[in-house]
């Protein structure tokens, strides 16, 4: 499936029938009136969807990463770095033939009609690809430490990468197959192709079945270690207590 571009130049990435009308995007920005070297400004609709899902508890407790609660400075600190972030890489990805991650983090909803659809298309949801990987490790250890240190000082390309993946979907959305079909189409349309990945490596609170079925759906099994009993204690904000997680591997066949 090939990369598209739309009128103002943002690429994007459309996911097959049926949701060919969802499309992947980086994070967008809008320039700063106060000057080029101000801070970009994140658009009122996708700070408005990032907080309000955010701060959703059918997404936030099943989460491990976003503060809760979640504000609107968050959003925006979070948007401005993954944003760059994407830049570089997608620059990278013009010079390079494989590059440090993945631009496509927006999941997005198309309005029906109008030239100017691709601009207009709803945040729905956010996925993105990173090399903290090792979930079957206790957190805060020093073996988890030393394996993550090994795996950030390899360079972009290397095989042995492990790669680990995050995403949320509009509760709005759920049940529909199409996080399942965002996994999949950026595993095989980004980071097989231009980073190089070979094993991709998911976690999810054993409670969480349906994020488990996504992973399944894209081609991951469970690992040696199927389920970390009670290895993640939780903030009061998260309904504290402890809970176990499942641990589940993409391995791609050469």
């Amino acid at each position: 499936m090939p990369l598209f571009y739309s009128p103002t130049g943002e690429p994007y990435i459309t996911l097959p029938s049926p949701h060919d009308n969802i499309i992947l995007t980086p994070p967008r920005t809008i320039p700063n009136p106060n000057g080029i070297d101000a801070e970009p400004l994140i658009p009122e609709a996708d700070l408005s969807a990032i907080t309000t899902n955010l701060n959703d508890p059918r997404i936030y407790l099943f989460l491990e990463g976003p503060p809760v609660p979640y504000t609107r400075d968050d959003g925006i600190a979070f948007t401005r770095m993954i944003a760059a972030e994407a830049t570089r890489i997608l620059q990278a990805a013009q010079a390079e033939k494989f590059v440090e991650g993945c631009p496509f983090h927006d999941i997005r909803i198309l309005p029906d009609e109008g030239e100017d659809r691709i601009q207009r298309a709803e945040k729905i949801g956010d996925i993105s690809f990173s090399r903290k990987a090792f979930f079957e490790i206790p957190p805060d250890s020093p073996e988890r430490a030393a394996a993550e240190k090994e795996n950030e000082e390899r360079k972009a390309g290397d095989e042995e990468i492990k790669w680990t993946m995050g995403y949320w979907l509009t509760p709005a959305h759920h049940g529909k197959g199409i996080m399942a079909a965002a996994l999949s189409t950026l595993i095989r349309e980004w980071v097989v192709p231009r980073m190089n990945a070979k094993v991709i490596i998911g976690s999810a609170f054993a409670e969480n079945r349906a994020s488990v079925q996504v992973m399944r759906k894209c081609g991951f099994i469970h690992d040696e270690k199927v389920i970390e009993k009670g290895s993640r204690e939780l903030i009061e904000a998260r309904g504290g207590g402890r809970k176990d997680i499942v641990v589940i591997k993409w391995r791609r066949n050469d």
